[in-house]
């Protein structure tokens, strides 16, 4: 097959979640029909931009604090496209970090066909594996990361589950959160963020959403903070600062040492300010 069919091929395809937001971003790993549906929902509220923003520094906040506490295993799930913002490049580029394993699971082909066409990490002692799935059946997601030896789930782990969750109905989402900590150790982490309704919801915004939706097939929940708990249910304990938003969470530190002027962060009011929350979590001791 010559390149211009494989291209033709390609540009055939239909929008999708990862690529729509790369395209949010500013990212280059999209094509035209994502860069329309990310236009229109960028012409509803230009403030989207910042809040996809704000859930990708959630996670690299929460990243660099689990490498710091030791977590070397990774698993990020809805992986997205591997940009500048992704949690591949920010391991892959930073040998401070540590060694270490990391799954990247995402349904769309594109985002795991590109990710394996990227040169060796800088981090050399990093190994990635690569998984096209979807999250609806956890159980096999985790028997295919099993059986691939991808991860020793017998060792703590971060999943990484930022700006995703909402893909998911309530029941699939809960499913998906439970099976999850079936399969993890004590002393596992999850790295959870959600976007949620913004005040106001305006009618273009609503009407955006709404093609998003239709244009790919996809559930776009947006969940409140206190829907966060009946979806951890029992199996995950969130750590501090608890369930926040998401442009205002914070690493767990001293008091002396937690910047509480929200005014003096490095970012954009909308960033701050995004419709969303997080939580990081650890694995709930095992029932006796």
């Amino acid at each position: 097959m010559t390149i211009a069919r494989l291209l033709d091929r390609t540009l055939e395809l239909p929008p999708e979640p990862a690529r729509i937001i790369d395209a949010l971003t500013g990212g280059l790993h999209n094509f035209s029909c994502d860069r329309q549906v990310a236009q229109q929902l960028l012409d509803a509220d230009p403030n989207l931009s910042w809040w996809v923003s704000a859930h990708h520094h959630f996670r690299t906040q929460a990243m660099i604090a689990l490498a710091s506490a030791g977590i070397r295993q990774w698993i990020d799930l809805g992986c997205g496209m591997a940009n500048a913002a992704s949690a591949y490049t920010l391991l892959a580029d930073d040998p401070g970090l540590g060694g270490g394993r990391l799954v990247c699971v995402d349904n769309d082909p594109v985002a795991i066909t590109h990710l394996c066409t990227l040169p060796p990490p800088a981090n050399a002692d990093l190994h990635v594996t690569a998984l096209c799935a979807g999250l609806r059946d956890p159980h096999q997601v985790m028997a295919d990361i099993s059986q691939r030896d991808a991860v020793d789930l017998g060792e703590p782990v971060a999943i990484l589950l930022t700006n995703v969750l909402q893909y998911l109905d309530d029941t699939a989402a809960v499913t998906l959160l439970a099976a999850l900590r079936e399969y993890i150790t004590t002393g596992s982490y999850l790295v959870l963020s959600h976007p949620s309704s913004p005040r106001p919801m305006t009618a273009p915004l609503r009407a955006a959403i709404t093609h998003f939706q239709h244009i790919t097939d996809t559930t776009w929940a947006l969940r409140e903070p206190d829907t966060a708990m009946p979806l951890l249910g029992d199996g995950w304990i969130p750590q501090p600062p608890g369930i926040v938003a998401v442009g205002q969470w914070h690493p767990a530190c001293p008091a002396d040492e937690r910047v509480d002027d929200q005014d003096d962060l490095p970012w954009p009011d909308a960033m701050r300010e995004a419709a969303g929350w997080a939580v990081l979590a650890t694995a709930a001791p095992p029932r006796t």
